[in-house]
């Protein structure tokens, strides 16, 4: 068996260098290390490629309510909660983002329904949404929102959520009537996962 002892390999013409044919297998030994510094493409997709996590307990309030129709909602509606403004940058624009959204509120209308909506940067209309419903003023309940989406390019973005009630009366963010609950351990928390295309 022949050694090839190099630091480094470079095409003769062009930008491309091949190794090998069609059939041939390449072994790495155990405890070689690759370094990715690029983009790697070809090897399947599905991976994980970077999880980006933001949690808060902060008690916020607010009275701005959301509209319950058949129109897409605003960044004027509903109670800003800045606290899970979550920034990403993607390693590759084909890839995919998971937006997983969990958040904890009541608000102190009877038959009240909590409604979550997701924005991007700075952008007025939302680009999803999930509602939970009580028949029972100031219960605490949590709502879900998970949202699928391609990357679209390797900028930095930032995702936002509003989250209020169609009905009258004060929304509370990780409590409930204006107040905590739980000493502070109820958490809200937004979740981007990039998974390779």
């Amino acid at each position: 068996m022949s050694e090839l002892a190099t630091n480094k390999i470079s095409p003769v013409t062009g930008t491309t260098v091949t190794l090998g044919d069609s059939g041939d297998t390449f072994t790495i030994p155990s405890g070689v290390n690759i370094t990715n510094s690029g983009t790697a493409t070809g090897f399947g997709g599905g991976k994980v490629v970077q999880v980006v996590n933001t949690q808060d307990s902060t008690k916020t309030t607010g009275t701005t309510v959301q509209v319950f129709d058949d129109t897409i909602p605003t960044s004027s509606e509903g109670v800003v909660y800045s606290a899970l403004d979550t920034a990403i940058t993607a390693a590759h624009a084909s890839n995919l983002l998971l937006i997983d959204v969990i958040v904890q509120s009541s608000n102190t209308g009877n038959n009240s329904g909590m409604m979550l909506t997701l924005f991007k940067d700075s952008g007025s209309a939302a680009i999803a949404s999930a509602t939970d419903f009580t028949s029972v003023g100031t219960a605490y309940i949590q709502t879900v929102l998970r949202h699928y989406v391609a990357a679209g390019d390797t900028s930095a973005h930032t995702y936002k959520v509003r989250i209020g009630s169609y009905q009258s009366g004060t929304t509370t963010i990780n409590g409930a009537s204006g107040g905590r609950i739980h000493g502070g351990i109820g958490l809200s928390s937004m979740t981007i996962t990039e998974i390779s295309a």
